[in-house]
């Protein structure tokens, strides 16, 4: 790849390089293939890569771009092809008021795809199932949950050690479904908390971490949509309920629930519920 991507899947294979990533590489399948399905996700990213000679990439990419590198991303090594510099690796280390995109390269470890190519090669399958796109995905938990006729909540999978402690993250993936185009940018909320008590784990975020805005959606497509809730250090044992829903990030306006005859009561699912501490 003339990019260098074969270098960062090499690092990923031998565990140089571990944990979530983001990348200004717009194509979603160009990554997923060469990181081996790492998790790609703007909100919790650990890593950035940064393509030097990636087209077409405008003014505005390229400020947003800058601007999230701000948030404690600092160089860490940089790719080169054929002795010129094609890929820049940034590592989320601390928040700093330093402009990373102005740390030089000069003394950064450098990393030839000459001497990384052939062991990716050697590692890659072409029968490597990507996760995106994705074809009717399996959803471990259904619902069919209809967000004012414009989103469905096709449902979810949630994962988190057993018992649960105070410091544990509850791993959630929702599925989200557009009912035709929408003009809006919703977001989304995910909150545990027991009546007026206290909120014990909690994480909004806009859909595909940060990266998948619900105008971009495609009516019909399956979005999936992670998000990692911390609970509380000080959460006491108990059985908490886990709601989700979506609202306008400029008013705090959520998107209200209809039923099948199109009432409106609610505005948020009552997922699941998770037990903090033993039964």
């Amino acid at each position: 790849m003339a990019n260098g991507w074969k270098v960062i899947g090499d690092l990923y294979h031998q565990g140089v390089i571990q944990g979530q990533f983001d990348t200004n590489e717009k194509e979603a399948w160009v990554p997923a293939w060469y990181t081996r399905g790492a998790d790609r996700c703007r909100r919790t990213a650990t890593w950035f890569f940064q393509i030097d000679n990636l087209e077409p990439f405008t003014l505005g990419d390229r400020l947003m771009m800058e601007h999230y590198l701000r948030q404690g991303f600092h160089k860490w090594g940089v790719v080169e092809i054929n002795d010129t510099p094609r890929l820049t690796i940034y590592k989320r280390v601390a928040k700093s008021t330093k402009d990373p995109a102005r740390e030089p390269i000069a003394g950064l470890p450098i990393y030839h795809l000459s001497d990384y190519a052939a062991a990716f090669d050697q590692m890659a399958q072409p029968q490597f199932p990507l996760t995106y796109p994705v074809i009717d995905p399996v959803i471990g938990h259904p619902l069919h949950v209809n967000f004012n006729h414009q989103i469905w909540l096709q449902g979810y999978d949630i994962a988190y050690p057993k018992p649960l402690h105070p410091g544990d993250v509850i791993h959630l993936k929702l599925y989200w479904q557009a009912q035709k185009p929408i003009d809006e940018s919703y977001k989304v909320f995910n909150q545990s908390y027991f009546g007026d008590g206290k909120m014990i784990a909690q994480q909004d975020g806009y859909p595909g971490c940060e990266n998948n805005e619900t105008w971009r959606w495609d009516p019909s497509e399956t979005i999936e949509d992670t998000y990692d809730l911390h609970v509380k250090a000080d959460a006491p044992d108990g059985l908490y309920p886990l709601y989700s829903g979506l609202y306008l990030e400029q008013n705090f306006e959520r998107l209200p629930i209809v039923d099948a005859n199109g009432k409106s009561n609610e505005t948020q699912v009552h997922v699941t519920d998770i037990r903090v501490g033993k039964e």
